[in-house]
């Protein structure tokens, strides 16, 4: 495995953005999924959490040691994530990483594109849904490759109670899923 922010050989560099409801339940999916890793020699660190409420800030080191760093109004900023990445983790366009993001889905493009085209061998990690319109899907034409969707869900209960049953040789013909509070594409 190659570095990943500048660790030691097996050791992934994690960023967090957004610590919110779907920022936790993927902290405790990491934790959770931390040991798999471990397991195949790979090291999951948790470097910084970017996040804009200050009380969410305030409560970080309650969840994890990672650095907390205050965004100041991203929105507004083209290439805001990447400057706080360069400037307070000191990342550098050549550093292998991994972004997860959990902030509200109208941000996910803007993030996916600031973090893809400034650092080109950096994973993108977004919840879903990963676009809030069809016109957003060209960007996967430039990204495909270096983004993933859907972690916390590899990490429910049901799902993995199902990949045990599979493995254990139960046979599955048709699933069907309803998930509550579901955004569609526009």
């Amino acid at each position: 495995m190659q570095q990943l922010g500048r660790g030691t050989m097996g050791d992934v560099g994690i960023v967090f953005l957004g610590f919110g409801r779907m920022g936790r339940a993927a902290h405790t999916s990491f934790l959770q999924a931390s040991d798999q890793l471990r397991k195949n020699g790979i090291e999951p660190r948790l470097l910084a959490v970017l996040e804009t409420d200050t009380e969410v800030i305030r409560t970080l080191p309650n969840y994890t040691e990672a650095k907390a760093i205050l965004v100041e109004d991203a929105s507004s900023q083209r290439n805001a994530i990447s400057a706080l990445l360069r400037t307070e983790l000191g990342l550098r366009t050549e550093d292998e990483f991994l972004v997860y993001d959990a902030t509200p889905s109208p941000c996910h493009q803007r993030n996916l594109v600031d973090v893809c085209e400034t650092f080109p061998r950096a994973l993108y990690l977004g919840e879903k849904p990963l676009f809030t319109s069809r016109s957003q899907l060209s960007v996967l034409d430039r990204f495909a490759d270096r983004v993933l969707c859907d972690f916390v869900e590899s990490q429910n209960e049901a799902v993995l109670k199902l990949l045990e049953m599979q493995r254990a040789g139960f046979r599955i013909e048709r699933l069907r899923f309803w998930r509550m509070n579901s955004t569609g594409l526009r």
